[in-house]
């Protein structure tokens, strides 16, 4: 999912009809789980305030109920958010980079032929 994720919270206050409320709060909610994932992989710890302003979340309070449904993927210290480092270095390992590497210095070589 890529876009402006702050236009779906300002749709979401002008929507024109009441019957668009369930909607908007699924697609507000799938947003803020596609911005979860990019801090996830892009802090190890976060400010607990910066957290709730990139999630769109009113504040502290917010952001210990949004964690608490991610079911032990971060952990509030203080006004410190952290993520589960463990998660990072599996998903990192599962990657078979020389083999990629293998496969596209292959593919590289053939087009080279064609050509």
């Amino acid at each position: 999912m890529v876009g402006a994720y702050g236009d779906i919270v300002g749709a979401r206050a002008n929507m024109p009809s009441p019957h668009y409320q369930w909607f908007m709060d699924k697609l507000l909610e799938r947003v803020r789980e596609s911005i979860a994932e990019c801090c996830e992989s892009a802090y190890a710890s976060l400010d607990v305030a910066a957290a709730a302003d990139m999630l769109m979340l009113d504040g502290a309070a917010q952001v210990n109920d949004f964690v608490k449904a991610r079911e032990g993927q971060w952990v509030v210290d203080g006004d410190t958010l952290r993520c589960a480092a463990g998660e990072k270095a599996s998903k990192a390992s599962e990657i078979p980079s020389m083999r990629l590497i293998g496969e596209v210095l292959a593919i590289a070589t053939e087009i080279e032929r064609i050509v």
